[in-house]
């Protein structure tokens, strides 16, 4: 008997707190962290810096949370969040 899998229109989509703060406050986020990783845990903004690897160092430091990592690249780039680590980025198609 072979298990039925979900497809991925039929998987409900989970939004974690952090990815919702970063929409709603991304206008706001871009203009001021345009170029920059940005951690963040809950609503708070733990780390900024230029690279993945220095935010993240900064924001282990920092929280006790785990951090989901967010990059704003330039003006019109959409948001794009990968669940797996926690880490968000914006690029370019």
């Amino acid at each position: 008997m072979t298990e039925q899998l979900p497809t991925p229109d039929s998987t409900p989509q989970i939004e974690s707190p952090e990815l919702k703060w970063i929409r709603e406050n991304e206008p706001i986020l871009r203009e001021q962290y345009k170029g920059r990783w940005i951690a963040v845990v809950g609503t708070e903004i733990v780390a900024s810096a230029k690279t993945s690897d220095e935010v993240l160092e900064k924001a282990f430091i920092k929280s006790a949370g785990t951090p989901h990592i967010h990059r704003f690249a330039s003006d019109n780039d959409p948001i794009v969040f990968v669940p797996f680590a926690g880490i968000s980025s914006s690029k370019t198609a």
